[in-house]
C-alpha cells in the first residue's frame, strides 16, 4: 500500500465502524485488493458475517474508486482530536478548580466534558490507527473493552445533553417548581442514572464483539451476531430511537418552549422600553414639592440619568435573551448535523447491505465518522466558552487572578446560556435601586424642609 493513501474499503476502511456507539455493521468487513490495469479498478471483496454470500467482484472505473488521501485524513483527525482534548480538558479543570461554579447545570457540563473527552481518547486513535495499518493491533481484551467503553461514552454524552435541556427548561420555564429539586445531590443522582443506563443498554456491544486473525496475519475487531440477523436489526432500531430520535425530540420541545418563554419576555421588555422612553420624554424634569406650615419648598432635579440606566439595563437584558435563542438553535442544529448521518448510515447498512455496498465509499464513511467526532469539540465551545461567567472563571483559574465580574453576574442566578435569568435580575435590581434612590432623596428633601421650618419657628419665637 502506498504510504499516505487508504486505497481500499478494507477491514477498517469500509468499516471505520461504529466505533463509539456500537457497530450496527456486523457484516460489512472486507479484504480488498485494488489494481489499476489500463485505468480500470477491480475490487475483490470477501464478506464476513451471518449472511455471507461468498466472494464478490466489482469492476469500477478509476474515477469511481475510493481513495482517502492520508495527508488530508490524518490532519483532520489530529485537529479534531486536539480540539476535543484541549477544550474538554480546560472545561474540566475550570469547573473542578472553581468551587463557586459547582451548580446543577455546571455539574452536567462537567459530566458532558468527561464523556466527550473519553469519546475523543478512546475513539479517534482506535479508528485512525487500524485504518492506516489495516490491522487491529490492540489485542483481544482491548477489542472488547474499547468498543464497549466507546459505546458507553457516546451514550453518556447524548443522555447528558438531554439532561441539560430538561434542567434548563425547568429553570427558565418553571422556576418556582424547580427550586425544590435543583440541588447538587439531585444532579449527582441524575448523572449516576445516566451512566447506569448507558452501561446497561450497551452490554450487547461487549457480548457480540469478536477478535479475529485474518489469513494475511492481520487482525480485526468487529461484531459477530451469527445467525441473529433480526436481533441485530432490532438492536439497531433500538439504538436509533434511544440515542437519536428521542433525544432530538426532547431537545426540540424543551428548547422550543424555552425560546417561546424568552420571546414573550422580549416582547414585554420591548413594551417596557417604549414606556420608559415616553416617560423620559414627558418627565425629563421632575418637581418635588414639600409644603409645611403654608410654606412651599420646591426641589428640581434631573431624571435623565435614572431613565438612561433603566433603558441600558433593559437593552442588555433583551440582547442576552436574543443570544440565548440563537444559541438554542445552534445546539439543536449541531446535534442533528453531527449525529443523524451516522445513525442513518448504519441503519441503511443493516437493512439494505447490497445497496450500501454499491453506493458507499471509504471517503463517505470517513467523513461521516469524522463529523460525529466534531460534536466532542463543539460542545465545550457551545455550552461553556460562549458563557460570559465561564470565561471569567476560566481566566481566574489559569491566570491566577480574580477578575471583577459584572454586577449582574454576581447578583443574578448562576445559569447557563448567558443567563436569561441574569438579565431579568439585573434589570430588576437596577430598577429597584433607582426607585430606592428616589425615595431616599425625597426623604432627605422632606427632612431638610422640616428642619428649615423648625429653624424658622425657633427664630420667630426668639424674636
Amino acid at each position: 500500500m502506498e504510504f499516505g493513501k487508504i486505497e481500499n474499503t478494507s477491514a477498517y476502511g469500509m468499516d471505520l465502524a461504529w466505533n463509539y456507539s456500537g457497530s450496527h455493521v456486523a457484516a460489512l468487513n472486507s479484504l480488498v485488493d485494488f489494481s489499476f490495469p489500463d485505468g480500470a479498478v477491480t475490487q475483490t471483496v470477501e464478506m464476513d458475517g451471518a449472511d455471507n454470500t461468498g466472494n464478490e467482484t466489482y469492476n469500477f472505473t478509476r474515477s469511481e474508486t475510493s481513495e482517502i488521501p492520508g495527508e488530508i485524513l490524518i490532519p483532520l483527525y489530529s485537529l479534531i482530536f486536539l480540539l476535543s482534548v484541549v477544550g474538554n480538558g480546560l472545561v474540566i479543570a475550570t469547573l473542578v478548580q472553581n468551587k463557586r461554579m459547582r451548580t446543577v447545570t455546571n455539574m452536567f457540563l462537567l459530566n458532558l466534558s468527561i464523556s466527550d473527552l473519553l469519546l475523543a481518547v478512546l475513539c479517534m486513535p482506535v479508528t485512525i490507527i487500524p485504518t492506516l495499518l489495516r490491522d487491529f493491533i490492540f489485542g483481544e481484551v482491548m477489542c472488547i473493552m474499547i468498543r464497549y467503553l466507546q459505546a458507553v461514552s457516546a451514550a453518556v454524552s447524548v443522555f447528558t445533553l438531554v439532561a441539560i435541556s430538561l434542567e434548563r427548561y425547568c429553570a427558565i420555564c418553571r422556576p418556582l417548581h424547580s427550586r425544590s429539586w435543583q440541588t447538587l445531590s439531585h444532579s449527582y443522582k441524575t448523572i449516576a442514572a445516566v451512566w447506569s443506563t448507558a452501561l446497561v443498554i450497551m452490554i450487547p456491544i461487549a457480548v457480540v464483539h469478536k477478535y479475529w486473525t485474518l489469513p494475511n496475519g492481520n487482525h480485526k475487531c468487529d461484531e459477530d451476531w451469527g445467525e441473529l440477523v433480526d436481533l441485530r436489526r432490532a438492536y439497531t432500531v433500538f439504538l436509533d430511537v434511544v440515542l437519536l430520535v428521542l433525544p432530538l425530540e426532547v431537545m426540540l420541545v424543551a428548547y422550543g418552549l424555552i425560546a417561546r418563554t424568552l420571546w414573550i419576555g422580549i416582547k414585554m421588555e420591548m413594551q417596557g422600553q417604549q414606556e420608559l422612553r415616553q416617560l423620559g420624554s414627558n418627565r425629563d424634569v421632575i418637581d418635588d414639592e414639600v409644603t409645611t406650615n403654608g410654606n412651599t419648598c420646591s426641589h428640581k432635579r434631573m431624571d435623565f440619568e435614572h431613565s438612561a440606566v433603566r433603558r441600558s439595563n433593559a437593552e442588555k437584558s433583551l440582547a442576552a435573551k436574543k443570544r440565548v435563542i440563537r444559541m438554542l438553535f445552534v445546539i439543536v442544529l449541531e446535534f442533528f448535523i453531527c449525529w443523524t448521518p451516522l445513525y442513518a448510515l448504519y441503519t441503511w447498512v443493516d437493512f439494505d447491505k447490497a445497496s450500501a455496498r454499491k453506493h458507499l465509499t471509504a471517503v463517505c464513511w470517513s467523513l461521516i465518522q469524522l463529523l460525529s467526532y466534531v460534536s466532542a469539540c463543539c460542545n465545550p465551545i457551545t455550552y461553556c466558552f460562549m458563557n460570559k461567567k465561564f470565561r471569567h472563571s476560566f481566566l481566574a483559574a489559569f491566570r491566577c487572578i480574580r477578575p471583577k465580574l459584572p454586577p449582574q453576574m454576581k447578583r443574578g442566578r448562576d445559569s447557563d446560556f448567558g443567563s436569561p435569568a441574569t438579565g431579568r435580575s439585573s434589570f430588576t435590581w437596577s430598577f429597584r435601586s433607582t426607585e430606592m434612590s428616589r425615595v431616599s432623596e425625597r426623604r432627605a428633601s422632606n427632612k431638610a424642609a422640616l428642619l428649615a421650618n423648625a429653624g424658622e419657628r425657633k427664630s420667630a419665637e426668639a424674636t
